[in-house]
């Protein structure tokens, strides 16, 4: 059996007439060819080596990662736990500060009904001793002369009986009356820019109005009222 060739894997026959160094199917020259080989297989060697060692290299640092991996985590529990401890702290605290505002309230309930039953005592006494009497109260009807209006005027007397009365008038007018509360409302019966004034006074402060009331739109109202 003859020599085999490394490059093309021809086996050397006893009838080739070629030099015994070379192939005789591809023409490769066998001791290049061999060094060639064993030349590469160092190098796969080699590398294999080293990436062996680089991997036994890299262990250690996944290790230390995983380490401090581990020891982070740990103390992001730890703070959780913290944080979670500092919002029921807080969450006891609020609740105790509720229930104190509470119990103070109900506490203070009697003192506070005492107080406004005294206020209103105080003033029903004071509306027991106001006297209502009657007066001279009068109601002047100015503005632009000859303004039509149609009106209302309601009295009510010291003894609590009261009165109506609707009039009707063109300004200027003057209406008299006695007791202790007069109301009145007018309106203007014309579709006009004329001024309706009511004027009302009592008889302390006679001719000086007290209060005044007035009017230029058509068909306006105007109102007042005065007692004591």
């Amino acid at each position: 059996m003859g020599r085999k060739c490394l490059k093309c894997g021809y086996e050397r026959m006893a009838h080739d007439i070629v030099p015994e160094y070379e192939c005789p199917q591809c023409g490769a020259i066998y001791s290049k060819v061999e060094a060639l080989k064993s030349l590469n297989s160092n190098k796969i060697s080699h590398t294999g080596d080293h990436d062996k060692s680089k991997q036994q290299k890299q262990k250690p640092s996944i290790q230390k990662r995983n380490k401090n991996t581990n020891s982070t985590s740990s103390k992001q529990d730890s703070n959780f736990d913290q944080s979670r401890g500092s919002r029921a702290s807080h969450l006891i605290l609020l609740i105790v500060c509720i229930l104190s505002l509470i119990i103070g309230y109900f506490a203070g309930r009697e003192h506070i009904k005492y107080e406004i039953s005294t206020e209103i005592a105080t003033v029903a006494n004071k509306i027991e001793n106001v006297v209502v009497t009657n007066q001279t109260i009068t109601i002047f009807m100015q503005g632009d002369p000859g303004t039509n209006y149609t009106g209302h005027i309601d009295v009510v007397s010291s003894n609590g009986s009261s009165r109506g009365e609707t009039v009707e008038g063109s300004v200027p007018q003057v209406y008299t009356f006695n007791g202790a509360i007069v109301s009145a409302q007018f309106q203007k019966k014309d579709d006009n820019s004329n001024t309706l004034m009511t004027l009302i006074t009592n008889e302390q402060n006679y001719p000086n109005p007290i209060k005044i009331a007035q009017t230029a739109v058509p068909f306006g109202v105007v109102s007042v009222v005065l007692g004591r």
